[in-house]
Protein backbone atom coordinates (compact mmCIF):
# COMPACT_ATOMS: atom_id res chain seq x y z
CA UNK A 1 0.00 0.00 0.00
CA UNK A 2 1.38 3.41 -0.91
CA UNK A 3 1.20 6.45 1.31
CA UNK A 4 -0.05 9.78 0.09
CA UNK A 5 1.43 13.19 0.73
CA UNK A 6 -0.86 16.04 1.63
CA UNK A 7 -0.28 19.42 0.01
CA UNK A 8 -1.10 22.45 2.11
CA UNK A 9 -2.32 25.52 0.29
CA UNK A 10 -2.57 28.86 2.07
CA UNK A 11 -5.17 31.05 0.39
CA UNK A 12 -4.90 34.84 0.64
CA UNK A 13 -8.38 36.43 0.42
CA UNK A 14 -8.60 39.43 -1.90
CA UNK A 15 -10.63 42.54 -1.25
CA UNK A 16 -10.57 44.79 -4.34
CA UNK A 17 -11.95 48.29 -3.93
CA UNK A 18 -12.65 50.33 -7.08
CA UNK A 19 -10.80 53.64 -7.25
CA UNK A 20 -11.03 56.41 -9.85
CA UNK A 21 -7.58 57.77 -10.68
CA UNK A 22 -7.22 61.40 -9.61
CA UNK A 23 -4.86 64.15 -10.70
CA UNK A 24 -3.03 63.68 -7.39
CA UNK A 25 -2.49 59.97 -8.21
CA UNK A 26 -0.97 60.91 -11.57
CA UNK A 27 1.18 63.68 -10.05
CA UNK A 28 2.49 61.17 -7.50
CA UNK A 29 3.41 58.77 -10.32
CA UNK A 30 1.08 56.05 -9.06
CA UNK A 31 -1.17 55.87 -12.15
CA UNK A 32 -1.16 57.34 -15.65
CA UNK A 33 -4.73 58.07 -16.76
CA UNK A 34 -6.95 60.47 -14.80
CA UNK A 35 -10.50 59.12 -14.53
CA UNK A 36 -9.52 55.48 -15.14
CA UNK A 37 -11.09 52.98 -12.75
CA UNK A 38 -8.52 50.76 -11.03
CA UNK A 39 -8.76 48.35 -8.12
CA UNK A 40 -6.91 48.86 -4.86
CA UNK A 41 -6.16 45.48 -3.29
CA UNK A 42 -5.63 44.58 0.36
CA UNK A 43 -3.13 41.78 -0.28
CA UNK A 44 -1.18 40.80 -3.40
CA UNK A 45 1.90 38.63 -3.93
CA UNK A 46 5.30 40.17 -3.15
CA UNK A 47 7.13 38.40 -5.97
CA UNK A 48 6.60 37.93 -9.69
CA UNK A 49 5.63 34.40 -10.67
CA UNK A 50 2.84 31.91 -11.27
CA UNK A 51 0.08 31.55 -8.70
CA UNK A 52 -3.19 29.72 -8.10
CA UNK A 53 -6.30 31.89 -8.14
CA UNK A 54 -9.87 31.39 -7.05
CA UNK A 55 -11.82 33.19 -9.75
CA UNK A 56 -15.47 34.23 -9.83
CA UNK A 57 -17.33 34.25 -13.11
CA UNK A 58 -21.02 34.98 -13.64
CA UNK A 59 -21.86 31.28 -13.55
CA UNK A 60 -19.26 29.66 -11.29
CA UNK A 61 -16.21 29.86 -9.08
CA UNK A 62 -13.10 27.92 -10.09
CA UNK A 63 -9.34 27.59 -9.57
CA UNK A 64 -7.03 28.90 -12.28
CA UNK A 65 -3.32 29.53 -12.75
CA UNK A 66 -2.00 32.93 -13.79
CA UNK A 67 1.23 34.90 -13.90
CA UNK A 68 1.65 37.87 -11.54
CA UNK A 69 3.58 40.92 -12.77
CA UNK A 70 5.09 42.42 -9.61
CA UNK A 71 6.02 45.72 -11.29
CA UNK A 72 2.42 46.36 -12.40
CA UNK A 73 0.87 44.53 -9.40
CA UNK A 74 -1.46 42.71 -11.79
CA UNK A 75 -2.20 39.21 -13.01
CA UNK A 76 -1.98 38.70 -16.78
CA UNK A 77 -5.37 37.09 -17.44
CA UNK A 78 -7.66 38.24 -14.63
CA UNK A 79 -8.63 41.58 -13.13
CA UNK A 80 -8.58 42.00 -9.35
CA UNK A 81 -12.40 42.27 -9.21
CA UNK A 82 -12.62 38.69 -10.60
CA UNK A 83 -10.24 37.18 -8.03
CA UNK A 84 -11.51 35.95 -4.65
CA UNK A 85 -8.15 34.66 -3.39
CA UNK A 86 -4.63 33.76 -4.51
CA UNK A 87 -2.14 31.13 -3.30
CA UNK A 88 1.39 29.97 -3.94
CA UNK A 89 1.71 26.54 -5.52
CA UNK A 90 2.23 23.70 -3.04
CA UNK A 91 5.47 21.76 -3.08
CA UNK A 92 5.45 18.98 -5.69
CA UNK A 93 5.12 15.33 -4.68
CA UNK A 94 8.40 14.11 -3.21
CA UNK A 95 9.12 10.74 -4.79
CA UNK A 96 12.32 10.25 -2.74
CA UNK A 97 10.37 10.71 0.50
CA UNK A 98 7.70 8.26 -0.64
CA UNK A 99 10.34 5.67 -1.59
CA UNK A 100 12.11 6.07 1.78
CA UNK A 101 8.87 5.24 3.63
CA UNK A 102 8.55 1.86 1.88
Amino acid sequence: MSETQTAKIKWHPVVAEPHTVTEEDVDAGIFIDIGETVFLVNDCPDEEGDYLLTVNSQSSRYVAEDHFDAELAMFESFDWDEITAWAEFPEPFNLDEAEAKK
